[in-house]
């Protein structure tokens, strides 16, 4: 039986800079939150306000997406090639050993060596200069 509650989240949105006859306006997640933060109450009054239809204010805005920030995601394939090429390989934890082990990528295979009490010795003894 649900208690009635309802759970939420709120979820990155994408971001747009908008740009408004010729003029840019800022980043928005959509042209109502722009239209609201110039003050008007809703598209019908900003169209006015620049002595157009809603539809001749609506073709004269652009929304040029502002593409997301990706990173790589730490012991990603990704991840861990760069790390090799960088670093020569990356400690990692193995907290069921309780030991940091070093872990580099050859020949498309994950190989690790070494058993560290710390994470500097295991960086010490193994990244390439």
């Amino acid at each position: 039986m649900s208690d009635g509650k309802i759970e939420t989240r709120r979820m990155k949105m994408t971001k747009y800079n908008v740009i408004a006859n010729g003029t840019e306006m800022g980043i928005y997640e959509s042209v109502e939150e722009c239209i609201r933060d110039a003050g008007y109450s809703s598209i019908e009054d900003a169209a006015a306000a620049c002595n157009q239809s809603v539809e001749e204010f609506l073709s004269a805005v652009k929304l040029i997406e502002i593409p997301k920030r990706t990173k790589m995601a730490k012991y990603s394939a990704e991840w861990k090639t760069a790390q090799t090429e960088k670093n020569g390989g990356w400690p990692q934890f193995h907290s069921n050993l309780k030991i940091w082990k070093w872990h580099k990528i050859a020949h498309d295979t994950e190989y690790s060596d070494g058993r560290y009490l710390s994470k500097d010795d295991c960086i010490e003894e193994n990244k390439k200069s």
